[in-house]
């Protein structure tokens, strides 16, 4: 059992070094040098270039639930109603980036709701995936 996955592995290593040179003369990004990553200082902390770096993460997603839920866009809505959710649903996600922020958050993992990887989208059209685009934005 062990030496298969040893040879499974072996044959994994095999096909990365071998795709990774092609992948670099395509144009694709060459693997950033090992100083540009976060590694564990021989006292065990976490250093980025030789300096300490803290993380504190929030985990979630800018769903709207509640009272917000009537701020989703619906099929029926008008052009001048869609806006209107449009712009307070950006305000809330403004605050919520803020907020994050403002209580000292350095690092978000984000839970997608819906179709938010759609990319057939109009930004400004209140789909889910014009929503997190934009969420994302202002958590940047």
């Amino acid at each position: 059992m062990n030496q298969c996955l040893l040879r499974l592995g072996l044959a994994a290593g095999a096909m990365l070094l071998a795709i990774l040179p092609q992948a670099v003369a395509q144009g694709q990004a060459a693997i950033p040098p090992d100083a540009d990553y976060v590694t564990v200082s021989p006292d065990g902390h976490l250093q980025l270039q030789g300096q300490r770096v803290r993380y504190w993460g929030w985990i979630g997603h800018f769903n709207l639930e509640g009272k917000l839920a009537e701020l989703r866009v619906k099929p029926g809505d008008s052009a001048q109603v869609k806006a209107q959710k449009v712009a307070k649903t950006r305000e809330v996600y403004d605050a919520l980036a803020q907020r994050i922020s403002d209580l000292g958050f350095n690092l978000v993992r984000w839970w997608g709701i819906g179709d938010w990887t759609n990319a057939n989208y109009t930004p400004g059209d209140g789909s889910d995936a014009d929503l997190a685009a934009f969420a994302l934005a202002a958590l940047e």
